[in-house]
């Protein structure tokens, strides 16, 4: 890849060149993904054969994890790096109140550019249908028109 990349620095791109350096990106690939499918599999048997016991593994993949969703630092609005978890923890607060205190702003100029691009598939009449209220005798006729001892749905409860 240096050496096709080095060459068309030198002698400018070519449909040749550029060929090759397509295929060698597609090896690369395929190569990174046989590699990611390799140590998934790997982790994998090694979790099965360790995971769920109280093992020096277990707690080395539980450290692992935790690092790796720990929060080193973090950037405020003037560019700062922050990494004291009080300077941190006094960020994120700030930003959330920020956040649940904003002025109750009408919205409803930006909702409707977002609507516009929604299509209709339930017309004015169809909506208000839904709805409408529910009477108690329409509830009991749907309800003794259901047949008996079926489940309706995944749950497995019947009528």
């Amino acid at each position: 890849m240096k050496k096709v990349q080095q060459q068309i620095i030198n002698e400018g791109k070519s449909e040749l060149l550029v060929e090759e350096e397509g295929q060698l990106i597609n090896k690369m690939e395929e190569r990174r993904q046989q590699e990611e499918i390799l140590w998934k599999k790997k982790s994998r048997i090694q979790w099965l054969k360790e995971g769920d016991r109280n093992t020096k593994f277990f707690h080395k993949e539980m450290i692992h994890h935790r690092q790796q969703n720990k929060i080193f630092s973090l950037v405020d609005h003037q560019g700062n790096r922050l990494t004291q978890s009080e300077d941190m923890e006094n960020l994120l607060v700030q930003h959330f109140k920020r956040l649940l205190t904003k002025a109750n702003i009408s919205r409803e100029e930006n909702i409707n550019k977002i609507i516009q691009h929604i299509p209709n598939l339930v017309s004015r009449d169809q909506n208000m249908a839904m709805l409408r209220e529910i009477s108690k005798t329409e509830v009991e006729e749907v309800i003794r028109n259901m047949a008996r001892k079926k489940a309706l749905g995944l749950d497995g409860y019947t009528t």
